[in-house]
């Protein structure tokens, strides 16, 4: 069964957004570097902002990979058999003409 195109949405906004964040924390650390020991704790805070872009984007590779592995699973399920078609109730004569009822 595949996912509600909302939900797809949904997921797709949260991985880009993951992706964005990590850029965007990625280039603060790269910019606030400092140049010289006399600015040390802007250096703490790159460390941060860089750890903190590295595991937004871990968190959005695990998503893809989620995405990925639940998409393969479903076609693996689908690849097992034909669709479900749909039948036609039988009728009361098509079942006495098959021997299923007695009168």
């Amino acid at each position: 069964m595949k996912q509600p195109f909302s939900r797809r949405i949904a997921t797709a906004v949260s991985i880009n957004t993951q992706f964005t964040v990590a850029v965007i924390l990625g280039v603060v650390a790269w910019a606030i570097w400092p140049e010289t020991a006399q600015w040390w704790g802007l250096g703490i805070m790159s460390v941060m902002f860089a750890m903190a872009s590295a595991l937004s984007l871990k968190g959005a590779i695990a998503a893809m990979v989620r995405v990925y592995e639940h998409d393969r699973a479903i076609a693996e399920f689908a690849a097992l058999g034909p669709e479900p078609k749909s039948s036609q109730v039988a009728s009361r004569d098509q079942m006495k003409q098959a021997g299923m009822l007695d009168g």
